[in-house]
């Protein structure tokens, strides 16, 4: 298992996180050009759709060197961030 955070290329803030257990295929998305779209969690609404642009891994390593923890973080290009701020 590998956790995966997703954010908007220029940003610094993670908009979703997930476990996945192959990242091939979102590798494989990367390039192809896939389009995602991320869904409001309260609806139907798009929340955000963009491309994945760029991947790539963060490493916390341990004093001996040794690997703790590796997480994929995938950048969108996305053309038009639509978030509801209604609450």
């Amino acid at each position: 298992m590998m956790n995966v955070h997703f954010c908007i290329e220029g940003h610094t803030e993670i908009f979703h996180q997930q476990e996945f257990e192959d990242i091939m295929p979102l590798l494989k998305m990367k390039e192809a050009g896939t389009l995602l779209t991320f869904k409001d969690h309260r609806g139907d609404e798009n929340f955000i759709e963009g491309r994945i642009i760029k991947t790539s891994f963060e490493t916390q390593l341990d004093y001996d060197k040794e690997i703790i923890d590796q997480i994929l973080v995938v950048h969108l290009y996305v053309e038009k961030e639509e978030t509801n701020t209604d609450s």
